[in-house]
């Protein structure tokens, strides 16, 4: 009995990543390089200039094992994103063909998944059949 309450197992992942560069673009053909998307940067900006705040997460696993039968049963809950914070994805790099930045430039305009919870139920055997080639009957 006692081996069916022991405690759970914990498995946490953290990730700390550090924001992406972007550059800032001002939505034109201004050098008449005639492509698609346009790439010609704004005079105000350097190449890179843009970037992303730090992405920060933290995932858990908590499984609990419960001796069942010649087996065990895995009662397990994973939740993706335990901290629910806005990790931003993606700036609106369109700085405008003024001379001024167009509203809504650098700004954040994808931002990653909200927390994600799920369940499962694992059944795994522990009795393996092996097999000795060695025997001969």
């Amino acid at each position: 009995m006692m081996k069916a309450l022991t405690g759970p197992e914990f498995a946490p992942i953290v990730r700390i990543v550090n924001g992406f560069h972007a550059n800032p673009i001002n939505g034109l053909d201004s050098n008449r390089e005639h492509i698609f998307p346009f790439a010609a940067c704004s005079d105000a900006y350097s190449r890179n200039a843009l970037a992303t705040p730090v992405n920060v997460d933290v995932d858990l696993r908590v499984l609990k094992m419960i001796p069942w039968g010649t087996g065990h049963l895995d009662i397990v809950t994973d939740c993706f994103k335990l901290l629910n914070h806005r990790n931003v994805s993606l700036l609106n790099t369109t700085f405008g063909s003024n001379s001024q930045p167009a509203a809504g430039f650098a700004a954040p305009i994808g931002a990653s998944t909200a927390r994600r919870i799920q369940f499962s139920l694992d059944y795994g055997s522990d009795s393996f059949l092996f097999c000795d080639s060695t025997q001969r009957r």
